[in-house]
């Protein structure tokens, strides 16, 4: 059975940019990595002051490592909902950010048997899947990164081929402006084919990977641009601005313009 922990504290998903408490640093993804990976970082900083922010689902898989007293445990966490995200003094960590369906791929774990918005044990998941612990513990801090990517392009060339579904899904579900049968039709399929395939592949229905499109693109457009709330509901694929203001509140938790403010306020104080 899968271990699932209660503990509030998950890892970051979704789009970096969103927070960057000082305490996380992020690693460019390498490129022999990029059709996979979405985001590599860690923390490494056991004085760090403790920080909060919010975690936005955009339908990929984190796998974070913890490290401690010469061990190396590995949890991992699909995440379909905003969820808290608290950093905390104490172990080192390295978290990992999949692709949607990527990590399906690389460790031939079915993508609809992932325990959804729960913290899982990869060891429960995958128990024949030995973690490199003897050599992340034995090496410097500034070393642990590129052993655990070894570790995983090995598992890679072992286990996995790039799926062109899953390419060909993300690349036409992750645009806000598109609707399923919309989509079916540009791939050629029924859209309960089109069901089928995304469950299969990503775990995610084709309009929970749609909406996490949507609501990415619409934190960026508050964020970095000055459009209107109207505007940035069209852009972002809603047909008016109080479908998105009802929307986006029930995702994220705040409504737009609470979290346009909260956002541009945080950076303006960083730039300070």
């Amino acid at each position: 059975m899968t271990k699932k922990s209660n503990a509030k504290t998950v890892v970051p998903t979704g789009v970096p940019d969103a927070f960057k408490p000082a305490q996380i640093a992020f690693v460019p993804v390498p490129l022999s990595l990029s059709r996979w990976l979405h985001s590599i970082w860690f923390s490494d900083n056991p004085h760090c002051l403790p920080s909060q922010d919010r975690c936005y689902p955009d339908g990929g898989v984190s796998l974070t490592f913890t490290l401690s007293d010469h061990s190396l445990n590995a949890s991992v966490l699909f995440s379909t909902r905003t969820a808290p995200f608290v950093t905390l003094p104490g172990d080192a960590l390295i978290s990992i950010r999949f692709l949607p369906g990527a990590f399906t791929e690389c460790f031939g774990i079915p993508a609809e048997s992932l325990p959804r918005d729960a913290i899982s044990s990869f060891a429960s998941l995958h128990p024949n899947e030995p973690l490199p612990v003897d050599e992340v513990c034995a090496a410097p801090a500034c070393e642990r990164v590129g052993i655990l990517l070894q570790w995983l392009t090995q598992r890679l060339h072992q286990n996995s081929a790039v799926s062109e579904d899953r390419e060909r899904l993300i690349s036409n579900l992750a645009t806000p402006l598109q609707h399923n049968t919309d989509i079916a039709r540009q791939l050629g399929v029924s859209s309960r084919t089109l069901q089928r395939t995304c469950k299969r592949v990503l775990g995610l229905s084709p309009k929970e990977l749609v909406q996490f499109s949507r609501i990415y693109t619409a934190r960026q457009q508050l964020i970095y641009s000055s459009g209107s709330l109207a505007d940035v509901a069209l852009t972002s694929g809603y047909f008016d601005q109080a479908h998105f203001t009802n929307h986006f509140h029930q995702f994220v938790g705040e409504t737009p313009a609470a979290y346009r403010q909260r956002k541009v306020s945080r950076f303006s104080n960083i730039k300070k």
